[in-house]
């Protein structure tokens, strides 16, 4: 998630990591925090990384493999 976002949450500036797979460079996050993500009623939670504003992404955040695993989601490419 993009910083400019981080008003409504806490941020653990302790627990960062290098994130792979966005661009061409390895980007290290700024910290982490827990957020609440509502799909189909249901409240679901989870640490996401924290990333500065001008990282080049067209979107304020990205959801990873951690999350498409730990809630069994499934892709349908038409």
């Amino acid at each position: 998630m993009k910083r400019k976002f981080l008003y409504r949450y806490e941020e653990n500036s302790d627990d960062y990591c290098n994130l792979t797979g966005i661009s061409n460079e390895i980007i290290k996050s700024l910290g982490s925090t827990t957020i609440k993500i509502n799909l189909h009623d249901m409240i679901l939670e989870q640490i996401i990384q924290i990333v500065d504003d001008n990282i080049p992404i067209g979107t304020d955040g990205i959801l990873g493999r951690d999350f498409l695993t730990k809630y069994k989601c499934t892709t349908n490419i038409f």
